[in-house]
């Protein structure tokens, strides 16, 4: 079970740099879950086989995706909001759409 939960999350990792892929953090995201879920759920029947190093590291990998998503996040909120904003409010929102994309990672293949 863990290695299938490892390979659903490496598969997802293939392709984040892929820039047409929007799912490709969340699906990420969702497999490290798991898989820390299931290191949790079945530590002690795993003890011995698993290093509680490979564990923690597991879990900082999520969380260094944090701001990934939550931009990643806020940009599809921004864009959804497109068509009903007034003409006076589209350059405060262009603006905050320029700032998010330069805080956006422009490689994910460092997750």
């Amino acid at each position: 079970m863990a290695l299938h939960r490892l390979d659903a999350a490496a598969g997802a990792a293939k392709r984040l740099p892929v820039p047409d892929d929007a799912e490709a953090l969340h699906d990420f995201r969702v497999g490290l879950r798991r898989l820390r879920t299931l290191l949790r759920s079945y530590g002690e029947a795993l003890e011995g086989r698993v290093r509680r190093k490979t564990v923690k590291a597991v879990r900082r990998l999520g969380r260094d995706t944090n701001s990934a998503r939550d931009t990643e996040v806020l940009e599809s909120l921004l864009k959804g909001w497109d068509k009903a904003l007034q003409p006076s409010h589209r350059a405060g929102w262009n603006a905050l759409l320029v700032r998010l994309a330069k805080t956006k990672p422009a490689d994910l293949r460092g997750f």
